[in-house]
């Protein structure tokens, strides 16, 4: 499988080295296609006016001066990467209820959706006092559940908002899990 890695947090954040560090972990080849600084909130919009420019920084890794929709279009017309998966994040944050529309991590995930590519945008919601664990996180991505829903629950132009638990989330759902069965 070849996968497409974008994010809107840009190409040296951590959710997105993260996401890598899964994919590796699958043993999936990627490639990389981010923007070069952090787009957050940019949601589905696109460079129109002025030029795009792609910096090649090492073999599969391309950071774009432009959007997380731009990311997707370059990669799939520009450098002609030719994905089975595009998988957007993992973004510092949760992509919940409004926040959708404005995420450039879903708008990354749409626009492969729209050129036909089955996709997933990735979030890790936050709790204010801790420190997100980016470790535990490529663990669980490349863990047999989400790699099941990848290969299973998406498919033809499907998209798949997914937002991450915290570890004191997971904690919690456990401690509780224990009281009911009690």
């Amino acid at each position: 499988m070849h996968v497409l890695l974008t994010n809107d947090d840009g190409i040296a954040a951590p959710g997105l080295l993260a996401l890598e560090n899964a994919v590796q972990q699958l043993g999936w080849q990627f490639t990389v296609v981010a923007p070069a600084t952090e787009q957050s909130q940019c949601g589905h919009r696109v460079t129109t006016h002025q030029h795009l420019r792609v910096e090649a920084l090492g073999k599969n890794r391309h950071a774009v001066h432009g959007t997380p929709a731009d990311c997707v279009r370059l990669a799939l017309f520009a450098l002609e990467v030719k994905p089975d998966l595009v998988l957007s994040g993992v973004n510092a944050g949760g992509n919940l209820g409004q926040d959708i529309v404005i995420s450039g991590t879903v708008a990354a995930a749409r626009e492969a959706a729209y050129h036909g590519i089955r996709s997933m945008a990735l979030s890790h919601y936050m709790i204010r006092e801790l420190v997100l664990d980016w470790q535990r996180t490529a663990a669980w991505m490349a863990g047999k559940s989400t790699c099941k829903t990848i290969r299973t629950a998406l498919s033809g132009t499907s998209i798949c908002p997914t937002c991450l638990p915290t570890r004191r989330c997971c904690l919690h759902a456990s401690r509780a899990i224990r009281h009911v069965r009690r």
